[in-house]
């Protein structure tokens, strides 16, 4: 087994612990360019690679066909949703697809839309992404409300959380509507929603309107976010 994949602050340590060898580009995204399928090429032919995995199928997917080897691809759902929605891009989706000896897939969702995407039955593997059960684990109330209070949110409120990206397709605007009617019914439940992204001045103006119980907390830094999900009494995903 061996990766290529992009850099990142920390990489080092991490690479040095893995049993599998680990090369990264200097680009900080992987793109369909001549040079990224050689360098695949050279790594397949140097670690006698029998298959090829790609991640994500698009973009860098889409040079799959020019590296000498059987390839699948991976598809977490908004990879395959988008351009296979949009005519430009459904026509490359669907070659990537239709080239691939194996699609896995995170989830029945993203594998349903992949096969409509190519329009007819694909080799299809599901896996579910995977817990880390050591650091995602129940709280006791101790830790739940010591966890609250470092967040800013309230300790005895019934608590909604929810992590994502602040981008339109992610839905947070129904969200937002919901802690909306909620609040009618449950006065002093309170939604946090952990993320930063394009669209939070938008949700932002959305709760000022709407009067939702709801708390943008902005990017939580990973080491707080299973404690985060710890001390919520519902995830909304």
């Amino acid at each position: 087994v061996a990766v290529h994949t992009t850099p990142y602050a920390g990489a080092d340590e991490f690479d040095a612990e893995q049993s599998f060898a680990i090369t990264r580009s200097r680009e900080p995204v992987l793109l369909p360019t001549p040079m990224v399928s050689r360098r695949v090429e050279r790594l397949a032919e140097v670690h006698g690679a029998e298959l090829v995995i790609w991640d994500p199928a698009l973009p860098v997917g889409h040079v799959a066909h020019r590296v000498n080897r059987p390839y699948a691809v991976v598809l977490h759902g908004a990879e395959v949703t988008v351009p296979g929605r949009l005519p430009g891009t459904r026509q490359l989706l669907r070659r990537v697809l239709r080239g691939a000896s194996l699609v896995i897939c995170a989830g029945r969702y993203s594998a349903a839309e992949a096969e409509r995407a190519a329009g007819h039955p694909l080799p299809t593997v599901i896996v579910p992404p995977g817990v880390d059960t050591d650091r995602f684990r129940p709280l006791d109330v101790s830790e739940r409300s010591s966890v609250r209070r470092e967040l800013g949110l309230p300790v005895d409120v019934p608590l909604v959380v929810s992590v994502s990206r602040l981008v339109p397709r992610k839905g947070m605007d129904t969200l937002v509507r919901a802690a909306s009617r909620l609040s009618e019914r449950i006065p002093d439940a309170v939604v946090a929603i952990a993320g930063s992204g394009r669209d939070r001045a938008r949700l932002e103006g959305l709760v000022a309107s709407t009067g939702a119980p709801v708390r943008l907390l902005g990017r939580v830094p990973d080491e707080l976010l299973p404690g985060m999900y710890g001390a919520a009494d519902v995830f909304s995903m």
